[in-house]
């Protein structure tokens, strides 16, 4: 049986979201004209077609049209528009 990670375990126990430990990225897509992403390390791209951010081993990219950055902190990102779509890139992946 494999072992679930530490901050997984921890998250379980408290009933809380795992993301609140691992410090993994966490997006949020709301009637395709709104991504609120959270725990996000930095902006890597933006235009109004696509808006590309890093997190913990992968990169967030969304794209869509009239994409815009609405509002940015150190920990939360709010992005508007029409989202088409959000991909997920591994960071250090070879195909």
């Amino acid at each position: 049986m494999e072992r679930q990670p530490a901050a997984e375990r921890l998250a379980n126990a408290l009933e809380m979201p795992v993301e609140a430990f691992s410090g993994a990225m966490k997006v949020t897509v709301t009637a395709r004209g709104r991504v609120e992403i959270e725990n996000y390390k930095s902006l890597i791209e933006l235009s109004e077609q696509t808006v590309g951010v890093r997190g913990k081993g992968l990169v967030a990219v969304i794209e869509g049209s009239g994409l815009t950055l609405e509002a940015m902190n150190y920990r939360h990102m709010l992005i508007t528009g029409t989202v088409c779509f959000v991909r997920w890139e591994e960071i250090g992946c070879t195909d």
